[in-house]
């Protein structure tokens, strides 16, 4: 029984690690008062730290690759020097971030079978298409979104073995 509550609680503080780090591609606040996001995600991580200290090796390795790939999706705000290519991709990365929660939320609950991942690859496929027609022509770094979509279907992949 505490095994299972530290599992809901490591998965749920990856919900909001990943609710902290799309807000940073999202909220235009991010600009003008990085150090505000940049707390939440810090705090987030350090929560993450704390629950997963408790759980066991084998399902710890679990949680530790999807905090990883979290991590790289992350980069992104690091990488992205014009913060108006966010603004262009703004109702994509919405999306992505709407199906990423939903299968955080479907994780939370079924713990034991696949996540359904179907609208997280359609979010991401609708990304990729931006990438393909704009942002590879509009931003000056487009091969960080590449980085950024492969690790989108890294974590999608890890999602759906979860077992």
């Amino acid at each position: 029984m505490l095994l299972r509550f530290l599992s809901f609680v490591c998965v749920y503080r990856l919900k909001k690690l990943s609710e902290a780090i799309f807000d940073c591609f999202i909220d235009p606040a991010y600009r003008d008062q990085p150090y505000l996001f940049e707390k939440r995600i810090h705090v987030e991580k350090t929560l993450f730290f704390i629950a997963i200290s408790a759980i066991s090796a084998i399902r710890a390795k679990k949680y530790q690759m999807l905090f990883a790939i979290l991590q790289d999706i992350s980069a992104l705000r690091r990488r992205v020097t014009d913060f108006s290519t966010f603004k262009i991709a703004e109702r994509e990365l919405k999306l992505v971030s709407d199906a990423m929660d939903a299968c955080w939320r479907d994780l939370l609950r079924y713990p034991k079978q696949p996540v359904k991942t179907v609208l997280l690859e359609e979010a991401i496929g609708e990304f990729e298409q931006l990438v393909e027609n704009i942002l590879c022509n509009a931003s000056p770094e487009p091969l960080v979104f590449s980085l950024f979509t492969f690790n989108l279907r890294a974590l999608c992949s890890h999602l759906r073995q979860n077992n």
